[in-house]
């Protein structure tokens, strides 16, 4: 008689007829040494296995999706910035000769962050009409 293994946990399970069959028909072919249990603890090993596979790669899906979107972001941030530094250039002389005052970036900067927190409602409705507008084609006239 042959040797098996001890496991710690019992599993009861049924089946169908045929499915017993077919791990029958896969016994058989295996040789003398291999029991249906074998067989069954076999394919349960094989489909948890894939199981975690798919779930490691979901994880690794979300976790390199989180890590892109967090770099657009940063590359976006990075992007608006040198946009606003620009745009302070281009108006900084123009700010100076009108005012008579020199203004640093930072100053402008947080200055402009005070004003959109304060008016963020209003800009917003302004910028969204002003969007619909752009969009809104008049109609021809008939000759």
């Amino acid at each position: 008689m042959v040797e098996h293994k001890r496991f710690e946990a019992r599993l009861n399970i049924y089946v169908s007829a045929e499915l017993q069959r077919k791990l029958e028909q896969i016994r058989d072919q295996r040789g003398p040494r291999v029991t249906v249990p074998d067989i069954v603890r076999e394919a349960i090993r094989l489909y948890i296995e894939n199981e975690e596979e798919v779930i490691g790669s979901r994880r690794h899906f979300q976790r390199g999706l989180r890590e892109s979107i967090d770099a657009t972001k940063s590359e976006l941030q990075w992007n608006n910035l040198v946009t606003l530094a620009f745009l302070w250039q281009l108006q900084q002389p123009v700010f100076t000769a009108t005012t008579q005052q020199q203004i640093s970036f930072k100053e402008t900067f947080d200055k402009s962050l005070a004003f959109a927190t304060r008016s963020w409602e209003p800009l917003l409705k302004a910028l969204e009409r002003a969007t619909e507008q752009a969009f809104i084609v008049p109609p021809t006239e008939k000759s």
